[in-house]
């Protein structure tokens, strides 16, 4: 497992995984990456990647297209002991987006450097954020030389690639490659796709050939994963290129290495490359014989003891939980077994964060806690609500609009996220029709998959319209918006 470094400050946090980083600035969140390939004077380039999250960025509307951009400040600087050797500074916009298109985006900067031992700093600043500070991160590289046997250049990870009509900051080979600049891969993404480069092979091979391997290794048994790896004879050349996807659309959660091995005509290994990653795929069909071959022996879940309080903990996994996941609580909570509840409450966790699962749910019982403060009624708890289930899938939200006491509306509040899952700006509206409990019932969203109702309005209003037909096609009744109703404008641009 990656050692992980964490230093706090007032102001900021960063979390340093091997070469990814996270930075994080009151707002604003820039990953970062590092890969190193070779160049055939025997030097190196060292490529950074950032990856700007756009929903944490402040953005500038232009009045004239009303298109919304970010502008940052970046700062890359290579260090050999007290010489700085290589240095970037410059201006990044994000591509032109609107307020339903804001999507994060990308850069990339290449330092060609001989072979040794360097530092690398990073800084980033949101220039349209009066009171932002300066986000540094600092890390050591080492440039290897490539003048031996047969050298495997690192493993980028892909976000897509597309054939190049110029050549430009991430072309490589011909193809504008577009990095992954995470180690984390969530359910919806259904292929891990990579990049390398292998050195040397015609100075060692000559004009023969040798066998390449790229294959997909659990990193707890370190067995090769069945039916993931591709295995093909190469042709020598000075410099290979290698561009690649293997499926893991059926990959179950855990931590996994995509390793890359060169051996020669007799099977000997000549050199190998490996990259880390962690899959989480939840949507992987539990049965009985997974949670019965699930060890919870000294685990977190072994120190729970009481039946009902473990009820409790299941039970509260619903709004987070997959289809096949909600149907083994509804039957779980009802045996008396506690073997098996434990082992599935285990498993629920392993299936997300395979290397450390009571991290997870620490961090998710405590979302669970202030729902329970949040939205808790006497008959309720807090996350069977429909704010509390909202709440803890998708956080809370950029902003709230509360209207209790409008005279012509049921009391209503609008949640607007800048994301919600993987859709941009989405938006949730609840109302309370009993106008009395603090259950406040999900009215309407435009995400998909959750409650729509093109009629919300009039539902809305009916507290003072009980002639509105609300089944109408026409909503016929009183259908006219109310005085003092403003859902429809804080729906549209909430403030």
């Amino acid at each position: 497992m990656k050692r992980i470094w964490i230093i706090r400050t007032l102001f900021s946090v960063l979390m340093v995984s091997s070469a990814l980083f996270e930075l994080r600035a009151q707002h604003l969140e820039v990953y970062f990456d590092y890969k190193r390939f070779g160049s055939p004077d025997n030097s190196g380039f060292l490529e950074v990647y950032l990856q700007f999250n756009a929903s944490t960025v402040w953005l500038e509307r232009d009045t004239v297209n009303r298109t919304l951009k970010s502008k940052i400040l970046v700062t890359e600087i290579v260090r050999q002991g007290d010489k700085i050797v290589a240095f970037s500074k410059r201006e990044i916009s994000s591509p032109n987006m609107t307020d339903s298109t804001v999507a994060d985006f990308y850069d990339q900067q290449r330092f060609k450097l001989a072979p040794g031992k360097y530092e690398l700093e990073i800084s980033c600043l949101d220039m349209l954020q009066d009171s932002a500070k300066a986000m540094e991160a600092s890390t050591p590289v080492l440039i290897e030389p490539i003048d031996r046997d047969i050298f495997v250049s690192d493993i980028q990870l892909l976000e897509g690639a597309t054939k190049a009509a110029t050549v430009g900051p991430l072309t490589k080979s011909g193809f504008d490659i577009v990095p992954y600049v995470s180690d984390y891969f969530p359910p919806e993404v259904t292929k891990i796709a990579y990049y390398f480069e292998l050195y040397g092979s015609k100075q060692y091979v000559g004009t023969g050939k040798f066998l390449l391997t790229q294959k997909i290794v659990n990193s707890r048994t370190h067995e090769e994963v069945k039916d993931k790896a591709i295995r093909s004879r190469m042709l020598a050349k000075d410099v290979t290129p290698i561009m690649n996807s293997i499926d893991i659309a059926d990959l179950p959660s855990g931590a996994y290495k995509l390793v890359v091995e060169v051996r020669d005509s007799l099977n000997s290994p000549i050199h190998k490359r490996e990259v880390h990653f962690v899959r989480n795929n939840p949507d992987q069909n539990i049965t009985a014989s997974d949670l019965v071959n699930i060890n919870i022996q000294a685990t977190f879940v072994e120190r729970i003891k009481n039946s009902d309080t473990l009820n409790e903990y299941i039970s509260c996994l619903r709004p987070i939980a997959n289809m096949n996941e909600i149907a083994i609580i509804d039957t779980i909570v009802k045996s008396n077994n506690m073997r098996i509840k434990k082992q599935f409450f285990y498993y629920f966790w392993l299936n997300r964060n395979a290397t450390d699962p009571e991290y997870s749910w620490i961090g998710y019982k405590a979302q669970v806690d202030k729902v329970e403060a949040m939205y808790g009624t006497q008959i309720k708890r807090g996350y069977e609500t429909d704010r509390g289930y909202v709440y803890l899938k998708y956080g809370p939200p950029d902003w709230l609009v509360d209207r209790p006491n409008e005279p012509s509306s049921y009391p209503y509040q609008i949640w607007q996220y800048k994301k919600a899952g993987r859709y941009n700006n989405k938006r949730f509206i609840f109302y309370l029709p009993d106008l009395v409990t603090n259950d406040y019932m999900l009215l309407h969203s435009d995400v998909p998959g959750e409650v729509k109702n093109t009629r919300w309005q009039y539902m809305l209003n009916s507290r003072n319209s009980t002639n509105t037909d609300l089944n109408s096609p026409t909503g016929s009744g009183n259908t006219q918006p109310q005085w003092g109703n403003n859902a429809n404008e804080y729906y549209n641009n909430p403030r």
